[in-house]
């Protein structure tokens, strides 16, 4: 039996501003399920997820704004119409990580803390992320 090591748990992003580059991407067409990883200079992993299309296969209006604004701000193009998803795999983005809570769908006493992003901007490669905290990058927001 091949023993597997475990990480000590889940971390979150701390707070703050970072750098990311979106290291792949992740489409379903016929489920709608659309995920990117990205990650910071210090290897720091975050998935962004959109689903693209409702339980009834459906479009999912909300998401697909949501999606729409991200892949804009990530290609610094606000006159898009449609993109492929891997055009954003390469791409470096700064914004800010918040962190949100929700009740578990299997057991609603318990919170799931995620991260939340915020302030999406192109980047053109990885800061220093004290930096980026100075980086007045957000103020036109």
């Amino acid at each position: 039996m091949a023993m597997i090591s475990l990480t000590n748990s889940y971390e979150l992003i701390p707070d703050g501003t970072y750098v990311f580059l979106i290291t792949e991407a992740y489409y379903e067409e016929s489920s709608g399920k659309l995920m990117y990883t990205m990650k910071t200079s210090k290897d720091l992993i975050h998935y962004e997820y959109f689903t693209l299309l409702d339980r009834n296969g459906q479009p999912n209006k909300g998401a697909q704004k949501a999606f729409t604004m991200f892949a804009k701000c990530v290609l610094d193009n606000k006159h898009l119409t449609e993109v492929d998803h891997e055009e954003l795999v390469n791409h470096y983005v700064i914004c800010n990580v918040s962190h949100t809570s929700t009740p578990c769908r299997t057991d609603p006493k318990k919170l799931i803390e995620f991260n939340k992003l915020s302030y999406i901007a192109a980047a053109s490669a990885f800061e220093k992320e004290a930096d980026a905290d100075k980086n007045d990058k957000f103020d036109d927001f």
